[in-house]
């Protein structure tokens, strides 16, 4: 049950904290740089509570194929009203997350609800990337290859669908530079692109855990007032994260 599993993956993932010490300097530095201003044990309170959220979400994706749409309502909290409205316009959009929260919750409650959900992946690898394509199937939402032609994703936001995009990885010399907790950072274009290209709003949608182990997904969509005439910094301006200054459109990315 999941009263029961949520704290024995939690207590798991203080052991592997304490006894698998595998990167866990690099995390730390990462965090350090990030969040200068923090005092060192709250560092380390965050890393300890990455640990066990990472764990939780591994946890819950293994339990997707179990959950039933009926008791959906008692797991996930939607904030729907944005979606609704895009729906009954027959308008599709550019779903935007990041490895932040619990993006595979997003996938189950649009998926089993219905909405027009296509998510871009990495095509797996092996039995354990086929077991992962295998319980994304369950959500109910469709996916698509990462390696599909832009095209084809174009193709479905004009007829209605919301392409979902997990946005923020590396995209090393392929990308746009942006800011991202003050440090300089490559971005992936297609977000941008592709919003630029159709006219199709940004919408950006995070699910986080709430009281009694509750998620609650929220949908915010992504100004596109005022963009730069010129492609490559309007396209900068709409990927870079509200609360910082980009960085010069003419630099190179970094490797």
């Amino acid at each position: 049950p999941r009263s029961a599993l949520l704290p024995l993956v939690r207590a798991l993932a203080t052991v592997i904290y304490l006894l698998l010490p595998y990167r866990r300097d690099v995390a730390l530095a990462n965090i350090r740089k990030a969040l200068p201003d923090l005092s060192p044990a709250r560092h380390k309170a965050i890393l300890r509570g990455a640990y066990k959220h990472f764990l939780v979400a591994m946890a819950e994706f293994i339990r997707i194929p179990q959950v039933k749409t009926a008791r959906l309502g008692r797991l996930v909290q939607l904030d729907h009203d944005l979606l609704d409205d895009l729906v009954a316009r027959q308008q599709g959009a550019i779903l935007v997350t990041g490895h932040f929260g619990n993006w595979e919750m997003i996938n189950l409650t649009l998926g089993r609800l219905g909405y027009p959900l296509v998510g871009v992946a990495v095509k797996q690898k092996g039995a354990g990337g086929r077991y992962i394509e295998w319980v994304r199937e369950q959500t109910g939402a469709r996916f698509i290859d990462r390696k599909a032609s832009t095209r084809e994703m174009l193709r479905l936001i004009k007829s209605g669908h919301f392409l979902g995009l997990v946005n923020d990885q590396d995209a090393l010399k392929h990308g746009v530079r942006i800011a991202f907790f003050g440090q300089p950072s490559s971005r992936f274009k297609g977000a941008a692109m592709f919003a630029l290209q159709t006219g199709a709003p940004v919408i950006f949608g995070a699910c986080l855990m709430g009281p009694r182990n509750r998620y609650k997904i929220t949908f915010e969509p992504v100004s596109t007032d005022n963009l730069p005439d010129e492609g490559d910094h309007a396209i900068q301006e709409l990927t870079q994260p509200n609360n910082q200054q980009p960085e010069p459109a003419n630099k190179e990315p970094p490797e």
